[in-house]
């Protein structure tokens, strides 16, 4: 029991910040106008060459998302 409420806090908490990252990665994406700024607030504010390297972070929320499904089963299972 303890395995599937820490594991169902850690995917919550893996996908939050997971999809927090990758709204970012595309909103520094989309918004910006040359590659020249968009490397300049990439490496500013998340220490990534480019916006390519803050959504590839973003995979946190796949992670999350998968660990949440994991516990799911994992619940059904001890019912």
């Amino acid at each position: 029991m303890f395995f599937i409420r820490s594991g169902a806090i850690v995917a919550w908490i893996a996908a939050l910040f997971g999809l927090i990252k990758l709204c970012t990665g595309l909103f520094v994406a989309l918004t910006t106008e040359t590659n020249v700024q968009m490397a300049l607030l990439s490496k500013r504010y998340f220490n990534a060459a480019n916006s390519g390297e803050i959504i590839d972070g973003g995979l946190k929320f796949l992670f999350g998302v998968a660990l949440g499904l994991l516990v799911e089963i994992a619940k059904n299972k001890n019912q």
